[in-house]
């Protein structure tokens, strides 16, 4: 019997360490449990935390929707707000990071810089959520704001003033030119001038631009012009003549320069014969007329024995407006003196008046 009795005490030993072993293992589990979700509401309510997932967020839709709204403070009218777009979605697709702002931060808000590729692109605003356990209190975005200056610059182009600039299919009007009568350095000898009406040039500039502003440029008769490494001034100012304009100049030239060489020179030693065929390719009175009715006192005096106008290249035409025409010429011219033959390349601007007549010539420059 005390046996038995002594079995039954062991028996009931067992079962209360069975007992308590699971009442401890319950205990730990709950504990462990209670700590797991201690660790994971602190976890919750790290602002760290919280700026992870928001990074997180920054799907198509997402950057669309900044990108979008940064895009609308632009001048929508005129630039293409898709590349604009497209470039801010580039760069918060790209790596983002962010840093606490200290400064602003206290109990009640955390503020954190958005940056990308070493630009900070935003800011935003933490606060507490009220929701949290143990009390602490998970931090939830309140703001966001984005700032994409630094993708901004200023575009310009300079044309003709009576070319006309086309951005996203808009033709720019006069508020969007920064500067005008701009003119051609090649003509400075001639501005002062008020027989001409010269060419000038004009600058528009668009402000805000991400990229490129796209512009397309259009000629006075409405053609597209490409611009590209040879959109410059010669071409600007050939574009002041027609394929016409410089034909005439073309056929004009080759006689008057003879004539007028044939004047200088005096090698028939026939001055006034000269003249009198030289006077039909001029304006009577002009700067150039006089000039050579000036030198035939001296033609007595000439040494020349023969002179050729040889190899006439054409540089360039330009309407000086008012019915003139300057030719921007080289040219070869073979002299024979007492020393033999001599060969001199020359370059000109010879100055046309395109009357009724025909060309006739006002004047000509050596340069």
């Amino acid at each position: 019997m005390a046996e038995r009795k002594s079995g039954k005490r062991g028996n009931s030993f067992a079962l209360g360490m069975l007992v308590y072993a699971l009442i401890f293992i319950m205990a730990l589990l709950i504990g462990l449990r209670v700590l797991a979700d201690f660790l994971s509401a602190y976890e919750a309510s790290q602002p760290r935390h919280t700026m992870d997932s928001y990074l997180q967020s920054f799907n198509d839709e997402h950057i669309d929707t900044i990108a979008q709204s940064f895009a609308a403070t632009l001048d929508s009218e005129v630039l293409n707000t898709g590349n604009s777009r497209r470039a801010i979605a580039e760069v918060l697709a790209g790596e983002l990071s962010y840093a606490r702002k200290a400064a602003e931060c206290n109990d009640t808000q955390q503020v954190y810089m958005l940056q990308a590729n070493g630009h900070t692109v935003g800011r935003v605003v933490l606060v507490p959520s009220g929701e949290g356990r143990f009390g602490m209190s998970p931090w939830v975005v309140s703001e966001e704001s984005f700032d994409f200056v630094w993708l901004l610059s200023s575009d310009s182009i300079t044309v003709p003033d009576n070319w006309s600039v086309v951005v996203n299919g808009t033709r720019l009007d006069q508020s969007y030119v920064e500067k005008e009568g701009i003119e051609y350095r090649y003509l400075k000898d001639f501005y002062g001038n008020s027989l001409y009406s010269l060419p000038l040039k004009r600058t528009y500039k668009l402000e805000n631009v991400v990229g490129e502003a796209g512009f397309e440029v259009y000629d006075q008769t409405g053609a597209l012009v490409p611009v590209d490494a040879d959109f410059n001034d010669d071409l600007f100012l050939n574009s002041t003549t027609t394929a016409e304009q410089r034909q005439r100049a073309q056929d004009f030239i080759p006689g008057f320069l003879e004539a007028y060489v044939r004047c200088l020179s005096n090698s028939n030693h026939a001055e006034y014969d000269n003249y009198n065929r030289f006077k039909k390719f001029v304006v009577a009175g002009s700067d150039i007329d006089l000039r050579v009715q000036g030198n035939i006192a001296g033609q007595h005096y000439a040494h020349s024995k023969g002179d050729e106008v040889t190899g006439i290249t054409y540089n360039r035409f330009v309407d000086f407006g008012n019915g003139y025409l300057m030719a921007d010429i080289t040219y070869t011219l073979n002299t024979i003196g007492n020393q033999g033959q001599v060969s001199t390349v020359n370059n000109a601007q010879v100055i046309l008046s395109q009357g009724g007549s025909g060309l006739l010539a006002t004047e000509l420059y050596t340069y």
